[in-house]
């Protein structure tokens, strides 16, 4: 049978506190390492990045080859335009769907007022 001092279980307990931490550190990190491993990799397949690209010289990173149009048919069949010049931009008919996001969160404010004022 083992007597611990409340001086040496709390000391065992920081320990152990301390390598769960340490645990979690290392796991956090080696994701962190994958995630940017297959970043790095997908931007190697890439055509139109440039990862040896000297930015302090002034040479663009990223290099676009050519602005695309992505219109849904009425059938339900997606077309795409690549034949659009570079300085040529297109405006989209429903700008409602790129506020979308913030409607969203706009929305989830307005559920959690009405929520906090039932409560009180």
């Amino acid at each position: 049978m083992c007597w611990w001092t409340p001086k040496e279980q709390d000391r065992t307990l920081t320990r152990l506190q301390i390598r769960l931490t340490m645990k979690n550190i290392k796991i956090c990190l080696t994701e962190r390492w994958y995630s940017w491993e297959e970043a790095r990799v997908a931007a190697m397949e890439d055509e139109e990045v440039d990862l040896y690209a000297d930015l302090e010289k002034g040479q663009s990173a990223y290099l676009p080859k050519e602005l695309t149009e992505v219109s849904t048919l009425s059938h339900g069949k997606v077309r795409v335009r690549t034949d659009i010049p570079q300085e040529e931009t297109f405006e989209t008919s429903e700008q409602a769907s790129l506020n979308a996001p913030d409607a969203q969160i706009r929305e989830n404010v307005a559920a959690e007022t009405a929520r906090q004022e039932v409560r009180a």
